[in-house]
């Protein structure tokens, strides 16, 4: 288990020495690290139901341990390393409603395709230029929101993917032109 991760965990079952089972970790449902300067996030694949989960302003690089944390919720990822996403495609993470991926290095969201219980998804500051994974996501539609503000999208991811969420009913926070096109409403003819 990484070092501040432990310390945390301590703090939180009143153990302050002693080897921790598996089976105290079970009990915790909410856990913030953020701001820590964690690493590694060896030792939450244990918190099997863990709902809520803030690793905001750290070093994270990979999201492998919480794959198979099929209870989570509510992530923060943000302000972090990740590149990335790929160990989530496929996972278990399908019942995230919130998920905060801001300010990462992340080009690539194939592996947000999936998760089809999203409410509002937070993706801006990345490097991603291809939206097309959320348009093959049936859960986005009336009510959820995306941001995708500072990231380099192109007129396609725009065009066939911003208006198209916008028409389900996604509110969407970007920046970004298609022609005949303004503020996600098409013009009939301008004059």
């Amino acid at each position: 288990m990484d070092s501040i991760i432990e310390a945390r965990v301590r703090y939180i079952i009143e153990k302050p020495v002693g080897d921790i089972d598996d089976t105290e970790l079970v009990g915790i449902t909410e856990f913030d690290v953020s701001g820590f300067g964690v690493s590694n996030l060896g030792g939450l694949e244990a918190m099997v139901n863990l709902e809520t989960l803030d690793l905001s302003d750290n070093f994270i690089a990979d999201i492998g341990p919480l794959i198979d944390l099929d209870a989570l919720k509510s992530i923060d990822l943000s302000n972090n390393l990740i590149e990335d996403l790929s160990p989530a495609a496929g996972s278990m993470l399908g019942n995230v409603e919130f998920l905060n991926l801001a300010d990462n290095l992340i080009v690539s969201i194939e592996a947000l395709a999936g998760l089809e219980n999203l409410v509002d998804l937070n993706l801006a500051n990345n490097l991603i230029s291809d939206l097309f994974p959320l348009i093959d996501n049936d859960g986005l539609g009336e009510g959820d929101s995306l941001d995708v503000l500072g990231n380099p999208l192109g007129e396609s991811s725009v065009c066939n993917v911003i208006l198209p969420l916008i028409a389900r009913g996604v509110a969407v926070a970007y920046v970004g032109d298609c022609p005949g096109v303004i503020n996600g409403k098409v013009l009939d003819h301008l004059s």
